[in-house]
């Protein structure tokens, strides 16, 4: 799958992706309760099925393992996602650029790090 394209949403996850997005507006990822209580689902395995999901569409990451909180948007408002910009780095490495192609890719990863953190 080529970088830019993303698998599209089902209605439900885009209403999960952008409660998690409102609430790292806000101050920090809701907890899987929180998300439960939200979405009046009763249990976690609901939500954590639209979270695998979100993950493995490339729209969310985790920034740690078995971690409450712990969900970051993968994609910013410039649209790149942190794999973009990883791809985007390791394209300009393999000497498909030139120094100055590498630097800019250096620049993008760590802007769009940042902006995940």
């Amino acid at each position: 799958m080529p970088l830019m394209e993303r698998p599209s949403l089902t209605a439900k996850q885009r209403e999960v992706y952008n409660f998690i997005a409102k609430c790292l507006e806000s101050g920090g990822a809701p907890t899987t309760r929180e998300m439960m209580a939200h979405f009046g689902i009763s249990s976690p395995n609901g939500i954590c099925c639209h979270i695998t999901a979100l993950i493995e569409k490339g729209y969310l990451v985790r920034s740690a393992t078995n971690t409450a909180r712990c969900l970051r948007l993968a994609i910013k408002p410039n649209g790149k996602s942190l794999r973009e910009a990883v791809g985007q780095l390791f394209h300009a490495y393999d000497g498909h650029g030139d120094d100055t192609a590498l630097e800019r890719a250096m620049s993008n990863l760590r802007t769009v790090y940042e902006r995940s953190a």
